[in-house]
């Protein structure tokens, strides 16, 4: 019996209209949902490692982010959901977003690489230069030279 009934429910819930959101009057550009969503992204990252530098400085991730844009939670909201409930624009969004995400993150890590062998290579002439069998020794220690003299 009870299983008749979640069916039927079931059924009757399958032949509704396809739920479909209304576009809002101000619907944010894709291109600036792009840009606010990546926006959110890094910040809501970045609360885990520096929330207490965000406190101290009185902001509010998410608000900093709508401010930024000169947009309210409402319109964002109502854009978010428009989008989501159009799945292709939605993923299409997202995937922009994504894309942006690991180009700076790849950007990133080269810069880092590239100090730390930057660091690397000026450590390696220090030791260099410090070594006695280097040409360069006689430019630190002089008095050698004048011994090599005798």
């Amino acid at each position: 019996m009870k299983a008749q009934i979640l069916l039927i429910v079931l059924l009757f819930l399958s032949c509704q209209k396809e739920l479909k959101i209304q576009q809002p009057d101000n619907l944010i550009s894709q291109p600036e949902m792009t840009n606010i969503l990546y926006d959110m992204f890094v910040i809501s990252s970045s609360k885990g490692s520096s929330i207490d530098i965000l406190k101290d400085n009185g902001i509010q991730p998410d608000a900093f982010v709508l401010n930024k844009y000169g947009i309210d939670s409402l319109q964002f909201r109502k854009s978010n959901d428009y989008y989501a409930h159009n799945i292709e624009t939605y993923t299409a969004i997202l995937s922009a977003v994504q894309e942006r995400l690991e180009a700076e993150k790849a950007e990133l890590e080269a810069q880092i690489e590239k100090e730390q062998e930057d660091k690397i290579r000026k450590s390696d002439s220090l030791i260099k230069s410090a070594d006695p069998r280097s040409n360069n020794s006689e430019r630190l220690n002089p008095l050698k030279k004048i011994d090599s003299v005798r």
